[in-house]
């Protein structure tokens, strides 16, 4: 017996061994997806198993950059389709030495190398002219859950770039091992850590500076928040001195970086003298600079188009002026600094701006070279006026969505300095909306209206506006919530005004707007600007509180023509709300055979603190419950 118990115990130490081995075995193996933990599979589509990013800078102009990714692929998505076909981008000043790359099944099991001709090489735009080109890496597609792996190695003949780094680049993602690592020859690197748990920022050992990310859980999109870049953890490190083709600059200010991007265009404002008197002429009559800039802006828009070049060095250093005068074409840069360089022939000063398009996020205290577009600008004694001069239809003054409210680097002849672009908030995107609507006995109408859109709000409209009548009514049947209307009318007007807006008028036949029970009518008391975003609970709240990115205004007034016999069945009390978010107001008022609705809503843009998404929800919810409100008629 006491054999037989001892053997048991023997057994049993033998087995518990065996499987302890297994799992840490298993646990190695960053391929197998069984492996993740639960907390990571939650809410992620992809899990990072490991991201790596090791710069070293070997001379002034000479760095080496390895990325390794191993990502676990759970489910469809977006993020998964992206990862199961990386691109790889390169150019003159950044090749690809080695690559090689792995595809594992849900076991870690490896299934296959990347083959050659599963990497595809392209141009990045066939339309442009530039050495930007990319590698696709075409993984053959498992079954959920399967790993793919790669590794890349670039050698860089430019040392201003070093690594922005995010290892959680997207909240659908979950990071299990993140790391970052930069070797300099002298101990000069600068960094900016943002949204980091304490264990995860710098260690620095002699020259070389790491960063090593505890995991980080994928989470849902935050809603009504500001943008990701505010609360995703990431690491921004930037040179001292560095080097770009045959140039060389210094970023340890703004100021620095700004003496710069002055080498790159240097000598590249100079225009002919045929040219000079030709502008000379065009704004004779001009009494103001507002007046030049408008006519000069109109010239530039009516003559040139965009067209990218960006060959080496080009992708910073803007094309000569009188270059960009003879072909009538050029980049950002290029008409940008054209632009700069025609306000100069006639007297007037105009600067060059780089800002970050489409991105908001830009640090004041942090001289960086991440920007990826160029605009201009003539600074006035009580106004500036702001320049985009790729586009041949946008508003003379006007910013839009692609590059307002952001830090921008001005650059003049003293170097750079941060400006900040033009901020439109909800004093200047508004909507108006004014119509009349003839209502019968059956609940048929007819609808006339006029609205109004002003600032960001007219953007999506300004291309509709330039397009011909067929195309123009088949966006207003998808955009007009109404069932089984008939468009009679229909015309819009675009206006390329400082604050740039967007009339359009209609006339709707509709059937059975009401719905008839009896002797009454119904019909939905808010036709046109019914709120229908359903903000979620969330008790959890771990980020800021935003109720939208710029802020608008929404200002409705409708008249309904009451069908004779009919009346409002009853008093509609006024509602107003006041909020830190924005103020709603609705009212309704019945004289004679008229109904007079009246509504407004209004929703800033400023940011406040995780505890106060409760006062959005509740403040949000009222709104909707008033949009669904219904007129009842009742037959005299």
């Amino acid at each position: 017996i006491q054999n037989q118990y001892f053997m048991k115990n023997v057994l049993t130490l033998f087995f518990t061994l065996i499987s302890i081995y297994v799992q840490a075995q298993i646990f190695e193996n960053p391929y197998n997806a069984h492996t993740i933990p639960d907390s990571l599979r939650q809410n992620a589509t992809v899990v990072l198993r490991k991201y790596s990013v090791d710069y070293a800078v070997k001379t002034d102009r000479k760095a080496i950059r390895k990325e390794h990714r191993i990502v676990t692929l759970l489910k469809d998505g977006s993020l998964s389709d992206f990862y199961s076909s990386p691109y790889l981008a390169y150019d003159k000043l950044r090749a690809i030495t080695h690559l090689e790359a792995f595809l594992y099944d849900g076991n870690g099991k490896l299934v296959q190398p990347l083959k050659k001709k599963d990497i595809q090489d392209q141009k990045m735009f066939d339309a442009w002219v530039d050495d930007n080109r990319y590698k696709i890496l075409n993984f053959p597609r498992l079954a959920y859950p399967y790993t793919i792996e790669y590794k890349v190695e670039y050698e860089e003949d430019e040392t201003m770039f070093y690594p922005n780094f995010y290892p959680q680049e997207d909240p659908d993602i979950a990071v299990q091992n993140a790391t970052l690592d930069i070797s300099i020859p002298s101990n000069t690197l600068r960094y900016k850590e943002m949204n980091m748990a304490d264990d995860d920022k710098v260690s620095i050992n002699n020259n070389t500076y790491s960063w090593h990310f505890k995991p980080i859980k994928a989470f849902k999109q935050p809603a009504f928040a500001p943008s990701a870049q505010s609360y995703l953890p990431h690491v921004m490190t930037a040179p001292h001195d560095f080097a770009m083709g045959n140039y060389k600059g210094n970023m340890s200010s703004w100021s620095a970086y700004g003496q710069f991007l002055n080498q790159l265009g240097k000598d590249r404002q100079v225009l002919t003298v045929k040219t000079v008197d030709s502008l000379k002429k065009m704004v004779a009559d001009c009494r103001d600079t507002a007046c030049i800039v408008e006519k000069l802006y109109a010239h530039l828009q009516n003559t040139t188009r965009y067209f990218s070049i960006q060959l080496g060095i080009g992708g910073w250093q803007p094309f000569p002026a009188n270059e960009v005068d003879r072909k009538k074409y050029g980049d950002c840069k290029a008409l940008s600094n054209y632009m700069v360089a025609m306000l100069a022939a006639v007297g007037v000063k105009g600067t060059y701006v780089i800002i970050r398009a489409n991105d908001p996020v830009q640090y004041a205290d942090f001289p960086n070279p991440f920007f990826n577009h160029a605009i201009a600008c003539v600074p006035m004694a009580q106004d500036t006026i702001w320049l985009e001069c790729t586009s041949q239809k946008a508003s003379c003054g006007f910013m839009g969505s692609f590059t307002d409210n952001r830090l921008a680097l001005l650059v003049d002849e003293t170097g750079g300095k941060v400006v900040h672009t033009p901020k439109y908030d909800e004093k200047v995107n508004t909507i108006y909306k004014k119509s009349r609507i003839l209502l019968d006995s059956l609940g048929n109408a007819t609808i006339q209206g006029e609205n109004q859109y002003a600032g960001v709000e007219a953007e999506s409209l300004e291309h509709i506006a330039e397009k011909d009548e067929s195309n123009q009514r088949k966006h207003f049947y998808k955009s007009f919530k109404i069932n089984q209307f008939n468009i009679k009318k229909l015309v819009y007007n675009r206006h390329k005004t400082r604050i740039p807006t967007v009339d359009e008028h209609f006339e709707l036949s509709v059937d059975k707007l009401a719905s008839v029970n009896g002797q009454r009518l119904f019909l939905p008391i808010n036709l046109f600007s019914v709120w229908n975003a359903i903000p979620m609970e969330d008790s959890a709240r771990q980020y800021e509180v935003q109720a939208d990115d710029r802020g608008f205004t929404q200002i409705d007034s409708v008249i309904f023509e009451l069908p004779i016999g009919f009346k409002l069945e009853s008093k509609y009390a006024p509602i107003q709300l006041d909020s830190d978010f924005g103020q709603y107001e609705m009212k309704v008022i019945h004289n004679k055979n008229q109904i007079l609705f009246f509504r407004k809503l209004i929703l800033n843009n400023k940011i406040f603190k995780k505890e106060k998404y409760g006062f959005l929800n509740d403040f949000l919810r009222q709104v909707i419950k008033a949009d669904k409100s219904k007129l009842v008629l009742v037959k005299n």
